[in-house]
């Protein structure tokens, strides 16, 4: 070659999104999965996760954030709600407006989650500079930004 970076192909974008599931499940969202009382399946984690990042959040966007349709996302809030992990409230101006959020309970579980999560994969940031951290998170935070743009 003459020295010059061959452009970067769509389907090299894909592709590497693609391979980083499988990554992101084994490193980040299956840790979680031992500190989880059994009943809470993987679907009603993702809520979880959305609702202890997000705060309160209409269904609607939840639904788009998670990509799944309203009903899948309904029948998951209300096991979640049954275990008193997550309540709902309707907008008192506009009525076809519910947001989701977590209970108290909810709240204490996420923040053991993340605590004993926390405790596990901490190390391997280790090798990380203060301003390689930094970079990373700012690059995390762009592509959530663009992929809950798509």
């Amino acid at each position: 070659m003459n020295g010059t970076k061959k452009p970067l192909e769509e389907n090299d974008i894909i592709h590497l999104t693609l391979s980083l599931l499988p990554l992101l499940n084994r490193k980040v969202v299956y840790p979680y999965k031992p500190e989880l009382p059994e009943s809470i399946t993987n679907g009603q984690l993702q809520v979880l996760l959305v609702l202890s990042a997000e705060g309160p959040i209409r269904m609607q966007e939840m639904a788009s954030a998670l990509g799944i349709n309203k009903q899948q996302l309904n029948a998951r809030i209300k096991v979640l709600e049954d275990g008193g992990y997550v309540f709902r409230t309707t907008d008192t101006v506009n009525r076809k407006i519910v947001r989701a959020d977590l209970t108290e309970k909810g709240q204490q579980l996420m923040e053991e989650i993340d605590i004993n999560l926390v405790n596990r994969i901490s190390t391997a940031f280790d090798c990380f500079s203060e301003e390689e951290k930094q970079d990373f998170i700012s690059k995390l935070k762009d592509v959530k930004n663009y992929l809950m743009r798509m």
